[in-house]
């Protein structure tokens, strides 16, 4: 339950069932399996668990003698190839007394059997000795290691100590970290670093600007911009923005569409001391209307190509062109020397994003988390030699980094022209300009990997994240001409853009699944924390909880939102952390391993399935390029788990037939619907509401055997099925099989082909006509022929 059990699970217990004295006498194995269940959903003293589980085993005791494998055929749970049904965790108490053999002269020898295998998931088995318990742990190392072993067994004996300390305390209440575990965890988030952190942006760029003021500070299609000229374009805004009453606190609109122009507001905003909001002119007028209001933007600076936008408001506009076109006139710059008064804690910009109420939410990010972001940084080499391309929208935190990356360095900036930036466009600014740091969202990256690689030729520092990345698009990139960088950098925007980065290795190992996380960046701390507030330890999901210096300060106007997402723990004193809402997990080299969305969870025919973890294994086939799962109820009551993908001459069949090789049933699609691309949203994420429902043939209900195999296998279902009618297409556990008659199944079928059929082949492949193809590959030539009458 404390490692992220379900509240209300079951534990296996084996009895050895001799229960009357002329059993002991006997031979043979009269051993059985219990199945308890434990209900701690409202998190009960540990008193009060011992008490439950004594009433359970006694109820469960009285029934001993009903064998476990008439309890699974008469409940008939849904099967799963390779796991244990109705639990999946067992608890083995050995107190048979008499360990000793008497042979009569005879001589013994205690061995320990080593099989090789293990029955379920995890096996704790334990043995009284003296005034001890001692005992052994067995797991799947399919779905363990070693390590995480360890961990489990240290876990157990740190919550064995801590309740028999306090038997009186709820269990949740209890800590499962050791001493050594802690001092791992602090190690890792010891991320302490010098940077400036008492310096506001505008300050940092004005020390560029004296270094090296004819260095080209931004390139926009033929301008080309130095470091000198943007800052006397800034100062004239600046006198601009003084005249307009915009002072320190104040929040500024910017309505710009990206330019030069964009940038020198952006500056001006900050050296008056006020934060500045971006405001995309692609968005609708009205959701522009719902963000100044919410904002409370008094002043709006805006070119004369959007100004109209702003009709209905009560802002007043700046109009940016026509300030820059008349800034050396005499006279027009008397505030150029002033500053607006603040601190590196300040707010300086409010970056929108979307609500899970539906409506947009601003979050405010200081002066202190972009330098935090961009001076100092150890995932990417900003310097003056470096060229940063401009693409995202820059209401998208990613062009924080874009932007501040190159400016506070003395870089150069490309801008990509305005709207939204198709692959040409890209490629473009890329090769003509000398691009050598670029960010891309995953899709965006997968899309250029597959359509357009050679311009990731010159790209010395590519950085890509914002979604689970493909380890086959990471591959290729790693194959193409030249020398690169790819760093998968994670962080919601309230963490400013990145929390962590994972510099990921030129050659990825064999048997790479996903690409981890990594490590929190300097002066950012990552704390895994589960459902009751305790650090998780090493291996054990949780949800991810952000402290340092990245972290924003807060939601504008949103006080019970704040109060919600920007905490302070018990388990981390003294330290503000932001819950991310991301399921993670320390792996034992001290790096974070993604897992999901903790609100993401899907429960689908009682199983609990995390998307993800389906897109990371579609992802997998070098055929499918993007992935993205969903539950859809296209039709009341019918909820079908749905998976999009796009790439060339897609197989769905046999892309479904491989994903049963390393899936459990229930997390395989229903349905795979090929795309020839996925539809982004204006931040190149995928737009889930644009999905289109499957189509599906209505006629093709009920499709008779086509083959002599499939009329084999089809009169054999149905017998086993009682007498059921059976389409070709129809799932044998759907229909009522488990494993019993799926063991009876397979043999009576490979008695009629004259060949073994094992038991994975149905699991894999649990369709008749699924079967029959898989059945045609093991050799007998007459299973295609045409369907003919059959006797068994």
């Amino acid at each position: 339950f404390r490692l992220g059990a379900a509240p209300d699970h079951a534990i296996g217990a084996p009895v050895s069932n001799r229960r009357r004295t002329e059993h002991e006498s006997m031979i043979g194995f009269f051993a059985n399996t219990l199945v308890l269940r434990a209900d701690l959903a409202s998190n009960p003293p540990f008193n009060e668990v011992i008490s439950r589980t004594r009433n359970s085993l006694l109820e469960a005791l009285d029934h001993q003698d009903t064998p476990f494998e008439k309890l699974v055929l008469d409940l008939n749970p849904e099967r799963e190839h390779g796991r244990n049904p109705l639990f999946q965790v067992a608890f083995a108490f050995q107190n048979v007394p008499g360990t000793e053999l008497d042979l009569h002269g005879g001589a013994a020898e205690r061995m320990r059997n080593q099989n090789g295998t293990t029955k379920f998931d995890l096996l704790f088995n334990v043995t009284p000795r003296d005034d001890t318990l001692a005992g052994f742990l067995e797991y799947d190392a399919e779905l363990f290691l070693p390590e995480t072993a360890r961990q489990l067994t240290r876990s157990l004996c740190v919550l064995l100590a801590a309740i028999t300390r306090n038997p009186d305390q709820r269990v949740g209440d209890f800590d499962l970290l050791g001493e050594s575990d802690r001092t791992r965890l602090a190690h890792w988030n010891d991320t302490r670093s010098n940077y400036p952190r008492a310096s506001r942006l505008h300050e940092l760029f004005e020390g560029q600007v004296q270094r090296a003021p004819d260095a080209i500070a931004l390139i926009h299609g033929d301008q080309r911009i130095n470091y000198g000229d943007l800052d006397r374009r800034s100062n004239g805004l600046l006198s601009r923005l003084f005249d307009a009453g915009v002072g320190p606190g104040d929040r500024v609109g910017l309505l710009l569409s990206r330019s030069v122009e964009l940038v020198v507001a952006t500056l001006a905003v900050l050296k008056a001391g006020a934060a500045y909001v971006p405001l995309d002119p692609d968005d609708p007028p009205q959701r522009i209307h719902r963000l100044m209001a919410d904002a409370e933007l008094r002043t709006v600076i805006t070119s004369n190509t959007f100004v109209g936008v702003l009709d209905g408001t009560s802002a007043r506009a700046v109009h940016v062109d026509r300030a820059l076109a008349d800034r050396q006139a005499p006279g027009n710059t008397p505030h150029a020397a002033q500053r607006g008064d603040g601190a590196a804690s300040d707010t300086c910009s409010v970056m929108y994003t979307s609500g899970s109420s539906g409506e947009p939410k601003g979050v405010c990010i200081s002066h202190r988390n972009i330098v935090r972001l961009t001076v100092g940084a150890d995932y990417v080499a900003f310097g003056p030699e470096r060229t940063t391309l401009l693409h995202s929208p820059f209401s998208f935190d990613a062009s924080t980094l874009e932007l501040w990356g190159a400016l506070l360095h003395g870089g150069t900036c490309v801008i990509a022209p305005a709207g939204r930036t198709d692959i040409a466009t890209l490629a473009d600014c890329i090769t003509t300009h000398g691009v050598d740091t670029l960010w891309l969202t995953a899709s965006l990256f997968n899309l250029v990997v597959d359509e357009r690689p050679e311009i990731l030729a010159g790209v010395r520092w590519l950085l890509t994240g914002g979604e689970v990345l493909s380890v086959d698009h990471v591959r290729r990139a790693q194959r193409l001409p030249g020398q690169r960088q790819i760093i998968n950098g994670y962080g919601p925007t309230e963490t400013t853009t990145f929390a962590t980065c994972h510099l990921i290795p030129v050659t990825l190992p064999e048997r790479c699944r996903s690409i981890p996380i990594w490590r929190p960046l300097p002066n950012v701390r990552c704390h895994v924390i589960d459902g009751f507030g305790h650090l998780c330890p090493p291996g054990v999901a949780g949800e991810l909880c952000i402290g340092g210096d990245g972290v924003g300060r807060g939601y504008l106007g949103r006080p019970e939102l704040d109060a919600e997402r920007f905490v302070m723990l018990p388990a981390v004193p003294g330290e503000r952390l932001y819950r991310s809402g991301d399921r993670v997990r320390w792996q034992h080299d001290g790096t974070l391993e993604f897992l999901g969305r903790i609100d993401a969870q899907i429960k689908l025919r009682g199983f609990r399935i995390e998307p993800g973890e389906i897109e990371a294994a579609l992802l997998s086939s070098s055929d499918l390029h993007q992935a993205v799962v969903v539950v859809r109820e296209d039709q009341p009551g019918r909820r079908q788990l749905v998976g999009y993908v796009t790439g060339k001459n897609v197989d769905v069949a046999a892309e479904r037939s491989r994903l049963t090789g390393f899936l459990a049933a229930y997390l395989v699609p229903d349905t795979l619907v090929v795309l020839p691309a996925l539809p982004l949203t204006a931040n190149g994420k995928v737009d889930r509401k644009k999905l289109p429902a499957p189509v599906f043939d209505s006629s093709a209900t009920m499709i008779a055997p086509r083959n002599h195999a499939e009329a084999i296998i089809a009169e054999i279902w149905s017998e086993l099925l009682d007498g059921q009618s059976i389409s070709v297409h129809d799932n044998f556990f759907a229909l009522g099989g488990h494993s019993l008659l799926a063991s009876r199944a397979v043999l009576r079928i490979g008695r009629q082909f004259g060949t073994d059929v094992p038991l994975s082949a149905l699991f894999n492949a649990p369709t008749i006509a699924g079967l029959a193809e898989q059945i045609g590959t093991l050799g007998p030539a007459m299973a295609l022929q045409p369907a003919r009458q059959c006797t068994l």
